[in-house]
Order: C-alpha cells, then structure tokens, then sequence
C-alpha cells in the first residue's frame, strides 16, 4: 500500500507541474509573394500573384479559322426533246386549181431596145406550194428564145398577179430576127405538170 500512495503521489506532483507551466510558445512561420504580400510558410500558391500569373492566350496567338466556301456543283439542265413537226401532206396540184389565166403587156407594139412589161394573173383555188411560171418567146429563126425566163412561187388563195421585165431585141441578120408578130407563151406547172397556159402575140416595129 506504501508503494501505491507513493506512485500516485509522484503523479500528482507531475500534473501539478503541467498545469503551472502551461504551453510554450509555438513560433509562425511567413513567406513574401512576389508582389509584396505575405503567406504562411508552403502556400505561395495563395500569392495573387499566382492567380495573375496564368496567361490568357492573346488574340494574336488564337487562330481564327476563316470559314472555306464550300463549291456549288451546278448540274447542267437535263436536255428536253423538240417535239418533230409534224409533216404536211403534199396535195398535188391539177388544171382545176387555176383558173382566169390572163397575160397582159405594156404595149402590144414594141420597137428594138424597148422595155416589155409582161403581167401575169389569175386565181387560185388554194394554197399551192412550188409552182412555176415559165415565159418563152420572140424566136427567131434559128430557134433561140430571146424571151425565156422562169420563177417559182407559193400561190395563195385567191387572185395571183406576177410581173416580168423584157428587152425587145433589135431585129437584124446577127439577131435572126425580122419585124413582125411574136408569141409572148405563159405556162403554170407543178412537178412538170401544166396546170394552165396562155398564148399573148406582140409586134415588133421598124424605129421610126
């Protein structure tokens, strides 16, 4: 028991000391930012200057992507079929399509070197397609027409009325001709059939 009352009377007296003595003091520990503030020790990474210090990338440095056009392919238009005409049907023509034939001249007397104006007119009962019109005449001797012309002409329903121009030839032994009646002959034909015809009689006359 003496022992016991001796270990707790030791205890008590280090208790005792304790209590009076109480906690040292405990020293602080600081560090400097590097912009003039203080931290404790270890944590720089509180300094503002840390936060400041992370770099925004500057407009120079960010890349700005230039949107690229994108190529249009233009598709060509689909060609479009041209509806073929549709054909006409050729009707020939026949004598019963012209009639009233009539040939005309300026004068029925010419001398050599006069200008013969030769008209020509008649109906048609419809629209005729490629028909001809020949004139022969003032033959001399030796068979040669001095008048011979020819033309091709739509007719159109109804009254028809063409002209044509002549010079009266000079009557001599180079001509072959003579003074005298010549024939003035008119024929309408299609596909070399005669539709109509007339026969017009002229006088060539010695120059006064």
């Amino acid at each position: 028991m003496s022992k016991l009352f001796g270990l707790l009377f030791v205890l008590s007296i280090l208790l005792f000391g304790c209590i009076q003595m109480g906690p040292g003091p405990v020293e602080e520990c600081f560090e400097q930012c590097p912009d003039g503030s203080v931290v404790l020790c270890g944590n720089l990474d509180l300094c503002p200057s840390a936060f400041s210090s992370v770099s925004t990338p500057s407009q120079a440095a960010v890349a700005t992507a230039t949107p690229v056009p994108t190529a249009t392919r233009t598709t060509a238009p689909e060609p479009t079929a041209t509806p073929e005409p549709t054909p006409t049907v050729f009707v020939a023509a026949g004598p019963e399509d012209i009639t009233g034939l009539l040939v005309e001249t300026n004068s029925n007397t010419f001398r050599p070197s006069d200008e013969m104006n030769i008209t020509i007119s008649f109906n048609a009962s419809r629209p005729l397609s490629h028909v001809k019109i020949a004139l022969v005449g003032i033959t001399n001797y030796r068979g040669h027409h001095y008048l011979n012309q020819q033309a091709f002409f739509d007719l159109l329903p109804g009254e028809n009325e063409y002209m044509f121009t002549q010079r009266i030839p000079s009557c001599s032994t180079c001509s072959g001709l003579s003074y005298g009646e010549y024939s003035v002959d008119v024929t309408l034909s299609q596909n070399d059939e005669v539709l109509a015809a007339y026969n017009h009689t002229i006088e060539i006359v010695q120059s006064s």
